[in-house]
Order: C-alpha cells, then sequence, then structure tokens
C-alpha cells in the first residue's frame, strides 16, 4: 500500500480511518475534515433532492421534466 498524502508531507495527523479505507484520501488537518465534511453533506443533500423527480418520473413512464443539459452536465462530472 502506498503512504498516505499525510505521510508524503510530513505531517503526523491520524487520518480518518474510513476516510482513508473508503475514498483513499487522508485528512491531515480540521481544514481537510471541514471541506470533506462540506463536501459530503453537498453530495447528499444533492442526492436526496433528486428522489422525488426520479421516482416521479419512473411511476409516470415519462421523461418530460428532465433537461438535456442536466444530463450532459450529470454525466461529464
Amino acid at each position: 500500500m502506498s503512504q498516505s498524502y499525510c505521510m508524503k508531507e510530513g505531517k503526523s495527523y491520524a487520518c480518518m480511518g474510513w476516510v482513508e479505507k473508503y475514498f483513499g484520501d487522508c485528512l491531515c488537518n480540521i481544514k481537510d475534515e471541514i471541506s470533506f465534511g462540506f463536501g459530503f453533506m453537498s453530495l447528499i443533500c444533492w442526492g436526496v433532492g433528486e428522489i422525488h423527480p426520479i421516482i416521479t418520473n419512473f411511476c409516470t413512464k415519462s421523461s418530460h421534466g428532465v433537461s438535456l443539459a442536466f444530463l450532459f452536465t450529470w454525466v461529464a462530472m
């Protein structure tokens, strides 16, 4: 296993185990933890916000409300 980012940067801050395990990233300081937390919350909020349109489109068997630009942006990310 390769060295984590914290070790390469010479920082002795202990990594959060689950972040290193599932995301392959090391949070070396409080700023990294805050940044990761906001990013993770953003993804969760975005995912929860999409549940209703997905269920509605599935139940109506229609994709009329789905923007082509949204799909291209979603795939590009």
